[in-house]
Order: structure tokens, then sequence, then C-alpha cells
């Protein structure tokens, strides 16, 4: 299949500086290219502020014009969300399909989408899109906004789509939020099991699937054995675990539905991993509101990774951007970790990152045992440790103290073990009738 030509516009508004307009049409490109087409070339334009009608000024309007017949741009893509006026103006004037940045990341969602929850989620963002631009074209589809002069052959066919639109709208919504109570059923039996829930969070394409599939392949060969074994076979070891369990692309947005793996931290502490839709710069709102029910995953996680792509040259940018999303679904206060990932490919001397962040290759596992350092402190803050007597015929409550927590000490005396366990509360509550006298102690 012959790809499209596409050509990217770019608009510069003040205060807005020039490399950040460069910056978001290199992700622009990417963005295309992963949805399936070919960037021909790519135009920008400042100006003091957007042209209602057109976006952009006559001058380039001509120049898109022109190139468009001679290098045959079957697409034009503007790198901003165009109104329903200036999209059906621009091509009228450029005879060919017009675009923005939001239908683009839409198209892509559409593409990843595999699971019927992202299917639904997709398909609700774009009709959610869509509605407020349902304006009648032509004699067909006549403009409809009330009173005199709006009247007209296409009025009931506008009217029947808005309704069909709004009535495909809120069975979506019922379904996904059938698919939230069905999350929240797996949350609380993860909860009630009390074992940890961290997501992992960041910039699109910064390697969280990666992440993901290192730590899920160094669960199933064993902690110890990778963390003892030399530098050398750590990497080795590390490339066999690429695309193992989750799909991991250079593409953006090549995961679009959660994934939980299950992991053991050193000490014998379980943890949940959750692998989360990427973040991407000017995310749609209809995304953030459709993809609700996912991103509840990282709202009631215990515990955050914060990746960040440490080899990209604006990964300043892609740390705020993330830090923005996770204010805006007011998951700003959750522990996080903040990582910085790809070091393998760095060019600049690091550490770059703050004192308060780790640098690691999800590639190579470079850094990773500081990784699981770092998520065995966190965890062990909200532990604390008790002193259990188990009488020796109830051995099976020495093995759920095992499954549950961290067993730091026994001692075999004449009638059971004294055990002295790491535990969050909770878990503590169920065994009170083995716990000593005094047997709490805070770490």
């Amino acid at each position: 299949m012959i790809p499209e030509r596409v050509l990217l516009i770019g608009v510069q508004i003040p205060p807005t500086p020039e490399y950040m307009v460069q910056a978001s049409l290199a992700e622009l490109k990417e963005l295309v290219q992963t949805a399936g087409g070919y960037v021909v070339n790519q135009l920008t334009q400042s100006r003091p502020s957007i042209d209602p009608a057109y976006c952009i000024g006559t001058g380039l309007l001509s120049d898109v014009a022109k190139q468009v017949t001679e290098r045959g741009i079957d697409t034009v893509v503007f790198d901003l969300e165009l109104s329903e006026t200036q999209a059906r103006n621009l091509e009228q004037n450029l005879e060919c399909k017009v675009l923005d940045r939001t239908q683009i990341i839409l198209d892509i969602f559409a593409q990843k989408a595999r699971t019927r929850e992202g299917k639904l989620q997709v398909e609700l963002a774009q009709l959610k899109y869509l509605l407020p631009r349902l304006i009648g074209r032509g004699q067909e589809l006549s403009r409809l906004a009330g009173g005199i002069g709006t009247r007209g052959p296409g009025e009931t066919k506008l009217e029947s789509d808005r309704r069909r639109i709004r009535r495909r709208i809120s069975i979506l919504e019922r379904e996904i939020d059938q698919i939230a109570a069905q999350r929240q059923l797996h949350r609380l039996e993860r909860k009630r099991r009390q074992v940890p829930i961290c997501a992992i969070v960041g910039y699109t394409n910064a390697g969280k699937s990666s992440l993901l599939n290192l730590l899920s392949g160094i669960e199933n060969v064993g902690i110890d054995q990778f963390l003892s074994a030399d530098k050398h076979t750590q990497r080795s070891m590390a490339t066999g675990f690429s695309n193992m369990e989750v799909a991991a692309e250079n593409k953006l947005f090549a995961t679009l539905d959660p994934t939980v793996r299950q992991i053991t931290l050193p000490g014998n502490l379980p943890l949940n991993i959750v692998d989360t839709v990427g973040f991407i710069q000017r995310i749609p709102h209809s995304l953030v509101a459709a993809f609700r029910a996912t991103l509840e995953e990282i709202t009631k996680s215990d515990l955050i990774i914060h990746l960040i792509d440490g080899a990209h040259p604006m990964h300043e940018q892609q740390l705020q951007t993330g830090s923005e999303v996770l204010r805006m679904l007011e998951a700003e206060r959750t522990p996080t970790i903040l990582v910085y990932n790809k070091i393998d490919q760095c060019l600049d001397d690091y550490p770059f990152w703050p004192e308060n962040a780790i640098g690691i290759s999800a590639k190579t596992a470079e850094n990773i045992e500081q990784l699981y350092q770092l998520l065995v402190e966190q965890l062990r803050q909200s532990r604390a440790q008790f002193s259990f007597f188990v009488p020796y015929e109830e051995g099976q409550v020495i093995h759920a103290l095992h499954e549950l927590g961290e067993i730091t000490n026994q001692d075999y005396l004449e009638q059971g073990v004294k055990v002295i366990a790491n535990l969050p509360h909770a878990v503590a509550g169920r065994f009170r009738e083995y716990l000593c006298t005094n047997g709490e102690e805070q770490l």
C-alpha cells in the first residue's frame, strides 16, 4: 500500500519560541509516520494570531496550494486543532484532505486499539471530537443554527446525525463505565491481597513497555540470579526479554491497553506493575475523557514510576508534559520515582537528571538494581515491623506471612516459631491473634 504524501504546517504565535514550534513539528512528523503517512515537506508561519478563516495567511495558503499540485500532496496536516470552518475552507481551497494534530492522534489510536475496551474508548473519543464539528455542508447537509435562513433540505439529516452520535456516545459511556467497574473489582481484589500497585507512566515512546518486559523477564529467571550475574550476561538476558510479553516498538503509542504483571522485589516484596498509555504534548481532552477507565490505573496506584526518554533532546519538556498530565489526573501526590531511560543512547555527559532521579536502560538493564532499591525503599516506608508467635501446628500462617510480607527473622522455640516480619498495617491485622505484646515496631 502506497503511503499518503503529507505536508505539515506549523504556526508560531507569540510568545511561543521558534525551537518549540520546530520540536512540535518533529513530533507531528513522527505521529504521521506512525499513522502510515510519508512527510514530503513542512512549512511554518509566524503570525500575531490564528486566522479565523484559514488558520494561516493567504500568502502561505497560496504556497501550500502550489505544493499540493506540484508535489502530489494527498494530505495537509496542521500542528494545531482546526475548527470546522477552517477545515472546510482549507479543503475547498487546497482540494485535498486537511487534518489537524488531534485527528492524527485519533487515527493512530484507532489503528493500535486491540482489545474491546481500547476500541470502545477510541470510538468514544472520535465521536466526541466529531460532534461539535458536525456542521452541514452544501445542499445535502445545510448548516443548522436556528432562526431565519437556517432551515433547508439538510435540516432533518443533520439533526438525525447529531441524535445518532449522541445516542452512540451514551451507549459507549455506559459500556466503558461497566469496564471501569470491572477494573475496580480487580483493583479491590489486588488490594484485598495487599499487593501494592505501581504504574509506569511517561511520554509516549519513553520505553514503558520495554521496562515492563525487562521486569517481567527478570521475574521469570529469578531476581537474585539476574542481579548476581555480570554486566555482559545481564545485557544479553535483557535483550532476550524484548517483546516477550508486551509489544515494545520504536513508535508513538505502541501500547494503548494497560497490562498488569506481578513481580517480586528483593526481600520477597510482591508488587503489581501496570503499563499505561503514553502521554503527549497537547493531549486531546476527548482522549483523556474517553480513556478515563484506563487512566484510573494511574490514579489508584500506590506508587508511580515516571519514565522519561533521557536520550531525547526535549526530555525536559517530556518531564513537564508528564507532570502536567499527572496534575490533571490529580495523581501528583502519589509517591513517584523519577527514572530517565535509554541512558545507553545518551550523547551528553550524565548524570544530567535531578538528584531525586535515577538513570537506567530498559534495553541493557543498566542500573536496574538502583530501581529495585528505590522500589523497595518506597514500599518499606509504608510498612511496619511486627513480631508474631505461631504454633508449629499452624504452619500455614508462616506461609501466608511469607507471601504477604517480608520475614526478617525466625526463632524456633519449644512450642512454636517467633517471626519478625515487615507488613502493611492492614495485612498485620489479619494475624492479630498471633501478634506478640508490644510486637509492633515502626521502621
